[in-house]
């Protein structure tokens, strides 16, 4: 054979092994993305968690976190399970008068612990909505979060959580 068509043929292959391993490695970086998009993690929260609110405070207030405060009450005690959450929206939420905003920005970077977490169900919709509560500096002050809402876009930092 001809020297020439040797070294072409071998270029050839040569070229042809190059396309072949681009489009190789183009694939298993695709398949390793898409199949990363697909893993999510498991998020277990637990009372006494620490989370940490977080916002630009374009608006002026967070988007998915509000703030109750109590104005009328008969007990400023609360009754609840204080390890496992049980019963803090009844003793909460049941007895006085309360006033409701959006949680404002001065609220921005802190750190608070959660008190109790809740799963209700919307009336227009029917799914589940994961509420967490957590009191604030005054036992008269609580943070309602719509969790998933607010976890999502970058609200509330879970700072000490399980996660798998």
């Amino acid at each position: 054979m001809n020297r020439q068509l040797i070294i072409d043929k071998l270029r050839l292959n040569m070229h042809q092994r190059e396309q072949f391993m681009k489009v190789l490695i183009l694939f298993f970086a695709l398949f390793h993305s898409f199949s990363a998009m697909g893993q999510e993690k498991e998020l277990t929260l637990q009372i006494g968690d620490t989370i940490q609110f977080k916002t630009s405070c374009d608006s002026g207030a967070f988007n998915f976190i509000d703030l109750y405060t109590k104005t009328r009450y008969l007990d400023s005690v609360l009754r609840y399970d204080t390890s496992t959450g049980t019963g803090f929206y009844n003793s909460f939420f049941f007895d006085g008068d309360i006033s409701a905003e959006r949680l404002p920005c001065s609220y921005h970077n802190q750190k608070f612990t959660i008190t109790s977490v809740q799963t209700f169900v919307d009336k227009n919709t029917g799914e589940d909505r994961l509420v967490v509560f957590v009191l604030l500096e005054k036992w008269n002050k609580v943070a309602w979060l719509e969790f998933i809402d607010a976890y999502e876009s970058g609200e509330a930092q879970i700072i000490s959580a399980t996660t798998k």
